[in-house]
């Protein structure tokens, strides 16, 4: 290495001050520093502090931690790849494959990642540091590794740079470079792309590049945390939630081992645990912030199950499963620990991992937003992290302010009495939680059956039947449904459940009844339990997510003209389902006699769209523009109706009007329409074709009418 010594003995004064490159310094000085020891050493005597590690060899050996988390996530990729097609693989084929999917998925994979995500952060550092005129900054080495760790591998690859842009000149240039930014930058990028882009960093799809229309029989695509909060949810699941993990495949050992879907870092506990081995051995990682997070989580986690009244619920999560799910270890053993956004205090760090570990059980389960929780904890905690250190430090001057009078507050007292606020407040969440839980069921269920009727437009302002909606009562509503509302069930190709297949439909569904009760009125009214729907979905969610459907059991809310006594329909309504910006969306859509005019939709409440924006899916305006649409064309072709960015024409048969600011809602709020009439298409083909001669006479079983 001598001769590239001499080279940079010899270029050195064309860089520095009053040089003819001097512009270049900082690229100059970040080769050479990156190359050799620095050629600047204290001199002997005094009392300095002798140390032959500086920021570079930090940096170094936190990316060396991370290598085996990264070679792990290469594999897993691969793995994952092989996995949703059936075929089995090499540990060789499936490290490769993870490297990069190949060339007919463009450039997808682990290593564009990686790139991308060094390439623009080198370049981010570069250019602050030429405009600044400082040394380039080393943190770019840790950040463009731990970002492409947190991200799934089939993000596109300018969403990464796109976040590492972010990340660096938002999350830490604009506070002053490395040693100056309050939040950590690789969390900060991945925040971003996380509400930025949150249908390809969140739900099913983004974890697996399959290659194939569909996932083998017996593979799932959600990961573990998705899954648990989807289950959590069915009002219909009859399993315990760690049941429904292992059913899944899901075992504790197959978490803690790593070969599940997420994030391509983040899914192997164990080598998250040889990692920290390596940062606390080195001194470079805190312990204390480690262990503090640990036992946050536990207590947290035991808390809840104390409080929990249902294996099925969120609660009854069990401690030694939040920590091998998720991105917790990663995020305990390499977010949590920055010495930059951490807190400094010895103290300080207690207090910091202990409310980490509680936050994120606590976003975890009681959240429905955001079921991970261990980047949004950090995040929050980042924040926090300077006033922890000030609390403390003001604790220890009044301590030694106060000796006289013997008062004193020790370390132990700070973190009993924060652990302590901390565990009265999660356990109050929790009672409320626990204590609502029924009312909640129950006026969920109550919502559905007054969405069923809403999409047929009787509640309104007055001037509809049933009156306003804040005035109704439920015993109002199931005397209406008695009266006025009827239910079928269809299959997709057009026919009508006989009653006998009606109550096995019902009984499929899990639906309880009482044997003794023979009244078709009452079956009805068990079928727009919410429960009937919700299995429903759960049932046929693969096959309608694959555009596969078979043979689907569908419900058809039929509205009767009032005084007919059940002889003349007034409408149609059908549930409708799709995916949104942050999850499902749920709604009735209303469809006139003829079988091709939209009446109305309405949109289930139990959605996670932004307030102000997707959420305004819900309001009268824009769901009154779906009056009157066509959902076919002139030539009988089905096109549903298209929510389009911007102002509709006034006389389009098949447009309405989009949200602003909800492009993604927009989109999902169109292929739901769509698809879900898809479903049903050759039902209301039957019905359009009798509708000229029959119009408003009672459905046959045959799905025309008689």
């Amino acid at each position: 290495m001598k001769f590239l010594e001499k080279i940079f003995d010899k270029k050195r004064a064309d860089f520095e001050k009053g040089g003819k490159l001097e512009f270049f310094y900082p690229l100059f000085e970040a080769k050479e520093t990156f190359l050799f020891v620095l050629g600047r050493r204290t001199k002997d005597g005094g009392v300095h502090i002798r140390d032959n590690m500086d920021s570079k060899r930090l940096m170094s050996i936190v990316v060396q931690a991370l290598i085996p988390c990264l070679l792990f996530g290469i594999y897993n990729a691969g793995y994952q790849f092989y996995a949703g097609q059936g075929t089995e693989a090499s540990i060789l084929e499936c490290f490769a494959k993870g490297l990069w999917y190949g060339p007919e998925h463009k450039f997808q994979g682990v290593l564009p990642i990686l790139i991308t995500s060094y390439a623009v952060g080198g370049v981010c550092e570069l250019i602050f540091a030429l405009i600044r005129k400082h040394e380039i900054n080393e943190g770019f080495l840790v950040t463009g590794m731990l970002l492409p760790l947190t991200l799934p591998p089939t993000i596109p690859i300018w969403m990464v740079a796109l976040g590492v842009i972010f990340g660096v000149v938002i999350g830490k240039e604009i506070f002053g470079g490395t040693g100056m930014n309050i939040f950590n930058p690789a969390l900060t990028a991945r925040a971003f792309l996380f509400f930025a882009y949150a249908p390809q960093m969140s739900g099913d799809a983004p974890w697996i590049m399959t290659g194939a229309e569909s996932f083998v029989d017996g593979f799932t695509s959600a990961t573990p945390l998705a899954l648990v909060y989807a289950h959590a949810t069915d009002a219909a699941a009859s399993t315990g939630i760690v049941e429904a993990l292992t059913n899944s495949h899901y075992t504790w050992t197959s978490m803690f081992l790593g070969r599940i879907p997420g994030s391509i870092g983040e899914t192997s506990t164990l080598l998250c645990f040889l990692g920290a081995g390596l940062l606390i051995a080195t001194g470079i990682g805190s312990w204390r912030v480690m262990l503090a997070t640990l036992i946050g989580c536990v207590g947290m986690a035991s808390l809840m199950n104390i409080c929990s009244s249902s294996d099925m619920s969120m609660l009854s999560i069990p401690a030694h499963y939040h920590i091998v799910m998720g991105g917790f270890a990663f995020g305990m053993v390499y977010m949590a620990t920055d010495p930059v956004s951490a807190a400094q205090t010895n103290a300080g760090k207690w207090v910091y991992g202990i409310l980490i570990g509680c936050l994120l059980v606590i976003i975890r389960v009681i959240n429905p937003a955001y079921p991970e929780g261990m980047m949004l904890s950090i995040l929050f905690l980042n924040a926090f992290a300077p006033l922890i250190d000030y609390c403390v430090l003001q604790l220890h001057i009044a301590k030694r302010a106060n000796r006289v009078t013997k008062a004193h507050h020790s370390n132990t007292e700070i973190v009993i009495i924060v652990a302590v606020l901390a565990v009265v407040c999660a356990f109050a969440l929790s009672i409320v939680s626990s204590s609502l839980r029924d009312k909640v069921a129950e006026n969920k269920k109550y919502d559905v059956q007054k969405s069923i009727l809403d999409s047929f437009k009787l509640i309104g302002e007055g001037e509809e039947e049933l009156g306003p909606e804040e005035k109704l009562v439920k015993g109002e509503i199931l005397a209406f449904i008695g009266e006025r509302l009827g239910v079928i069930v269809v299959n997709t190709k057009g026919d009508i459940l006989s009653k006998e297949e009606l109550a096995g439909f019902l009984k499929a569904q899990k639906v309880s009844l009482d044997e003794k009760i023979k009244d078709e009125v009452e079956q009805k009214k068990a079928a727009i339990d919410e429960a009937v729907l919700r299995q429903k979905l759960k049932n046929d969610h693969k096959a309608f997510k694959n555009e596969t459907v078979k043979d689907m059991s569908l419900p058809v809310f039929i509205l009767y003209k009032k005084g007919s006594d059940k002889s003349i329909i007034d409408a149609y309504a059908i549930p409708v389902w799709g995916k949104g910006l942050w999850g499902p969306i749920r709604g009735y859509l209303s469809i006139e006699p003829d079988g091709r005019t939209v009446r109305y939709l309405t949109m289930l409440g139990d959605h996670s769209e932004t307030p102000g924006l997707g959420k305004e899916m819900e309001r009268k305006w824009f769901r009154g523009n779906f009056t009157g649409k066509k959902t076919h064309d002139d030539t009988g072709k089905l096109v549903a109706i298209t929510v389009v960015k911007g102002k509709a024409p006034a006389d389009a048969k098949h447009k309405v009007t989009g949200l602003s600011g909800a492009t993604i809602t927009s989109v999902g709020i169109t292929k739901m329409t769509k698809k879900c009439l898809g479903l049903y298409e050759k039902y209301f083909d039957n019905v359009a074709k009798n509708a000229a001669k029959d119009a408003g006479k009672k459905p046959d079983t045959n799905g025309g009418t008689k």
